[in-house]
């Protein structure tokens, strides 16, 4: 497993929040920022600093680290099945 620090985090933010059971405007209002702005956040639109990396993590229950991280990667294989067939990726 290796950290992309280069690669923009939006998309594992968006993966992880709906692997964890997270709707988009449950996570907005837990980090205090609006649902259009966490969709920003989200599609790499708009920039994220690391206190709200940080928020982000602890609402989610990980590591900041694995913000950096595709959250396939961590899964079983099972797990993996599951949720291609609950999530389509």
């Amino acid at each position: 497993m290796l950290i992309d620090f280069d690669n923009p985090i939006g998309n594992n933010i968006r993966k992880w929040r709906t692997l964890k059971g997270f709707k988009q405007l449950d996570l907005a209002k837990q980090i205090g920022v609006s649902k259009t702005t966490l969709s920003k956040i989200e599609n790499d639109t708009q920039q994220i600093n690391l206190p709200r990396m940080k928020q982000i993590a602890d609402v989610l229950n990980i590591k900041i680290t694995h913000l950096f991280i595709d959250p396939m990667d961590l899964l079983s294989p099972h797990e993996k099945s599951e949720n291609v067939a609950k999530n389509g990726w």
